[in-house]
C-alpha cells in the first residue's frame, strides 16, 4: 500500500514539474506576437486557396538542379484528382520519355529511353521520389502543388517575417516545430498575395528541397 502511495506521489510530482516547465517557458516577445498574428492571416488564405479544385490538368516545364547543376529541363504534362491520383509524362522532343502515375496505393515509374526500358513500382503511402530523381519530394506535395495549393507541414509556431529588415526584403512565412526549429519557409511577393517559392528543411536545419 505504501509503495502504491509513493509511486502515485512520484507520478504527481513529475506531472507538476512538467507543467511547471511549460509555464516557465519563454514567453513570446511583442515582435513575435505581431509576427504570429500576421502569419495567421496569410495561413488562412493559403489553407483556403483553390479549395474547390478536385481535379486538374496542365502542361508546363520541369527543372531540377542537383548540387548547383541543372539535371533536368524538359516539358511536362499532367492530369490528376485529389486526394491521391496523378499521372505525369515528361516530354523529350515531343516523345513521352518518362511516365509516372499513382493510384493512391502504388507509385508507378516507366522510362522509355532505357535499353531495356526501366519500370519500377513503389508503395504510394508516404512515397518519395528520392529513389527516382535523387530529390526527396513527396508525392503528396506534387499533388498539392499541381492543384494550385501550397504544401503545409505540421507546425507548432508560424511567423511572418521580413527576410532582410530595412532592406526592402520580401515577406517570408516561417513554420516551426518546438524541438526541430524551422521546417518550412514560404516566400511571398511584396503584397503577400502570391507565393514565389517554398523551401523544406530537414531535422538538421538543412535544405531538403
Amino acid at each position: 500500500m505504501k509503495r502504491g502511495l509513493v509511486g502515485g506521489a512520484l507520478v504527481l510530482v513529475a506531472i507538476v514539474m512538467l507543467a511547471g516547465c511549460a509555464v516557465l517557458g519563454p514567453k513570446p516577445t511583442p515582435e513575435e506576437h505581431e509576427a504570429a498574428v500576421r502569419a495567421r492571416v496569410v495561413l488562412t488564405r493559403l489553407e483556403n486557396q483553390n479549395e474547390g479544385i478536385k481535379s486538374f490538368k496542365g502542361i508546363g516545364r520541369i527543372k531540377i538542379w542537383q548540387q548547383g547543376r541543372l539535371q533536368i529541363n524538359q516539358r511536362l504534362a499532367w492530369i490528376g484528382s485529389l486526394p491521391d491520383r496523378l499521372s505525369i509524362v515528361v516530354l523529350v522532343s515531343g516523345f513521352a520519355a518518362v511516365k509516372m502515375a499513382t493510384d493512391g496505393k502504388w507509385l508507378y515509374y516507366y522510362e522509355a529511353r532505357g535499353n531495356p526500358p526501366v519500370y519500377r513500382k513503389f508503395r504510394a503511402r508516404d512515397a518519395s521520389l528520392k529513389r527516382i530523381i535523387s530529390v526527396e519530394i513527396e508525392v503528396s506535395d506534387i499533388l498539392t502543388l499541381m492543384a494550385g495549393r501550397v504544401p503545409l507541414r505540421d507546425y507548432q509556431q508560424a511567423l511572418l517575417i521580413d527576410d532582410s529588415p530595412g532592406k526592402h526584403g520580401v515577406p517570408v512565412l516561417i513554420l516551426k516545430k518546438r524541438w526541430q526549429g524551422i521546417i518550412e519557409k514560404i516566400f511571398l511577393d511584396e503584397n503577400q498575395s502570391q507565393v514565389q517559392h517554398i523551401e523544406f528543411l530537414n531535422a538538421s536545419g538543412k535544405l531538403n528541397y
